[in-house]
């Protein structure tokens, strides 16, 4: 297969686009959509251009596979969305995201599309095709990502915040990649939440894909004849995928923040891409980074709901951080549910360590526990539970069951 010379495409376009191919391609109705009216706001405008726009051909020369793949982790952050039941997407660099449009319906969500004036335009205008008007449950804004007042003024309400990066971070010069970190801790140390972004491991995957895409060995793929110096930089060397483990921990601990790593591979079953593109995520990982400070006066008292997960041959502790009320007991159930079809499972933990509160809805998520693993005659048991817990749970006289 013959390398195509990429030296000239805008990286961030590229990106974005290839991202609605990838959907139109495998059947988003959405993506399909915008690219649909994104290719004629940009036929209109033509005569406008300023020079940085794919061409169609162009775009449509990059291999369905990487097309696939961007899109395809999309989904998954917004299934990491629908996991943590938040009702504030801020959606960072938000590019031609399918988003707003998908969330249009679902009044009960706030979404915050932000990116520079020249994508945001295009939004409003294909937003605008559907009836989304300013003033509803979507929003889209211009602004630098390095612009703290300007991230800030966009948002409504105080509802703890789920912000996302897709393609964003290694885009920005490391002063930049700085500044944004900073913003972002300071946007969750004042709303609480949480900041899920794959951008760290974007080097390695990209490297993977673009192997495939051009059937090249990684002399080609680190060629002139294929990449420009500034591609090069972007896909195998940038200051934020640089960093890694134990440093990215200390990194992130040092801005504020405290980081989880999730698997991508454990969210693309149902998603129906080709085996190569799932092959090229193995092994990478969606970081979820919530504030490990407050700032002082402005901080809130939100708090994320989370479960960590430790399988050891089939004995499974589930560690939950976090209130377990009629929010957050769904997600207790659905984590248990996944968890009682495994063929090798023994026994379920609950380290309810981090839980400082449980309503009723929460204790009835226990019962059903409880009560499906007493029927399989497998072991369930809680510990580490709070004075306050335990008080709620001796009222109702559940501690005699365990």
């Amino acid at each position: 297969m013959a390398l195509m010379n990429i030296e000239n495409i805008n990286p961030s376009q590229l990106t974005a686009k290839a991202s609605l191919i990838g959907g139109a391609d495998n059947g988003d109705e959405y993506c399909a959509r915008i690219l649909s009216r994104l290719a004629r706001i940009e036929m209109n405008d033509r005569g406008k251009s300023n020079g940085n726009d794919i061409s169609s051909e162009s775009l449509y020369k990059i291999s369905s596979l990487y097309a696939a793949s961007i899109w395809a982790k999309s989904l998954v952050i917004d299934k990491l969305f629908q996991y943590y039941r938040m009702s504030a997407f801020m959606d960072i660099g938000c590019g031609f995201s399918r988003r707003g449009l998908a969330l249009a319906k679902n009044k009960s969500v706030e979404y915050y599309g932000i990116d520079l004036p020249s994508v945001i335009e295009k939004m409003k205008t294909i937003a605008a095709y559907d009836g989304i008007s300013y003033g509803s449950n979507i929003h889209y804004f211009s602004a630098d990502a390095t612009d703290p007042a300007a991230l800030r003024r966009a948002i409504y309400g105080d509802a703890p915040l789920f912000i996302a990066t897709e393609g964003l971070m290694m885009y920005l010069t490391e002063p930049e990649m700085l500044t944004v970190v900073d913003n972002i801790s300071a946007l969750l140390a004042e709303f609480g939440g949480v900041w899920v972004t794959g951008d760290s491991e974007d080097s390695t995957i990209n490297y993977n894909l673009m192997k495939m895409v051009f059937n090249a060995s990684d002399s080609d793929v680190l060629s002139n004849s294929v990449f420009s110096d500034e591609w090069k930089k972007l896909i195998i060397k940038n200051s934020f995928t640089e960093l890694k483990c134990e440093e990215q921990d200390m990194f992130f601990e040092a801005h504020g923040l405290n980081c989880k790593r999730i698997k991508i591979s454990g969210y693309l079953s149902d998603i129906g891409v080709s085996p190569s593109v799932k092959n090229a995520y193995e092994g990478s990982y969606i970081l979820a980074l919530t504030p490990a400070r407050s700032s002082g006066s402005t901080s809130r008292s939100h708090s994320l709901f989370e479960i960590d997960e430790n399988n050891d041959s089939g004995r499974v502790t589930l560690k939950l951080n976090g209130r377990l009320d009629t929010t957050t007991a769904p997600m207790l159930i659905e984590a248990f549910e996944r968890i009682f079809s495994e063929p090798d499972l023994k026994s379920i933990v609950l380290d309810m360590s981090g839980c400082p509160y449980m309503s009723s809805a929460g204790i009835r998520a226990v019962l059903i526990i409880f009560k499906n693993m007493q029927k399989v005659k497998k072991d369930f048991s809680m510990k580490n539970i709070t004075p306050d817990v335990f008080d709620i749970l001796n009222m109702v006289d559940i501690t005699s069951f365990f």
